[in-house]
């Protein structure tokens, strides 16, 4: 679902066979699974700091009596997190120290780091020499394209509401 809302941003699709790497790393993305993988790790560390008497302490080491049903066990939450701490090199004793933990536990770029990085490239020599165009126009969207000496394409979105003329949109060289 991610892809195909990053694609769609960049006018990209799976004909096209552009590599989702390629398109991740055009907006500064990270996978989602990287997201999820240390929300989850975030979320257990907050756990493991906990007290012994607390209710997500006592929840996760909870051992439900009774009989299992037959073949394989569903994966559970905590195979999962086991798993990501294995992934990333953990072990539950690193949890105490939270600088430690918030350190390997953040592998996927946060989302600021696009941010920082397009506002390095606004005040940049290099983006004097950019061309902004109207490519289509859809709903109160305009898509826009940006184009570099290098002959990198981005796209941006810049929402438009007061904006009636189409044909008035600005082209800067």
């Amino acid at each position: 679902m991610e892809m195909r809302k990053l694609r769609w941003s960049m006018d990209v699709t799976l004909k096209d066979k552009v590599p989702n790497e390629v398109v991740r790393s055009t907006f500064g993305v990270a996978p989602i699974t990287d997201k999820m993988r240390e929300a989850r790790l975030r979320w257990f560390g907050h756990v493991c700091r906990r007290e012994e008497e607390s209710v997500a302490r006592t929840a996760l080491n909870l051992n439900v009596k009774g009989t299992e049903p037959r073949g394989r066990p569903k994966t559970r939450w905590l195979d999962c997190v086991k798993a990501d701490m294995a992934e990333v090199q953990l072990t539950t004793r690193d949890a105490d120290n939270r600088n430690k933990w918030r350190i390997r536990c953040s592998t996927a770029d946060p989302a600021t780091t696009w941010d920082k990085r397009w506002k390095e490239e606004e005040t940049s020599p290099a983006r004097q020499n950019c061309a902004i165009e109207p490519s289509n126009a859809c709903g109160d969207h305009l898509k826009v394209a940006i184009s570099r000496d290098r002959g990198a394409w981005r796209l941006a979105f810049f929402e438009i509401t007061y904006l009636l003329n189409f044909d008035a949109f600005w082209c800067l060289k």
